[in-house]
C-alpha cells in the first residue's frame, strides 16, 4: 500500500495538496509549525534528533513530497 509523506504540508502548495490528499488514510504531513490536524506531525527538519525520532516511530513511506524551503523573511531565524 502506498504511504505518502508531505514535508512542508503547511505551506501554500503543501497545504492544498494535504487538504485534498489527506482524505485518504495513507497521506501524512510534517511541517515546522504546530497544527492540530489528523495525520500531521510537527517536525523541525533542521533538528537531527527530532528527525531521527520521527523516522524511528513512523511507518515506512513509499513517496516523499518535499515542499519545504525559505521563500521569504518570516522563516526560522529571519
Amino acid at each position: 500500500m502506498t504511504q505518502i509523506l508531505i514535508a512542508g504540508s503547511n505551506g501554500i502548495i503543501g497545504s492544498q495538496l494535504f487538504a485534498h490528499l489527506s482524505l485518504s488514510n495513507h497521506v501524512f504531513g510534517v511541517g515546522y509549525e504546530d497544527a492540530s490536524q489528523n495525520h500531521y506531525s510537527q517536525l523541525d527538519l533542521t533538528n537531527k534528533e527530532m528527525v531521527s525520532s520521527f523516522v524511528t516511530k513512523s511507518d515506512s513511506f513509499s513517496t516523499l513530497l518535499f515542499l519545504t524551503g525559505l521563500a521569504h523573511s518570516k522563516g526560522k531565524g529571519a
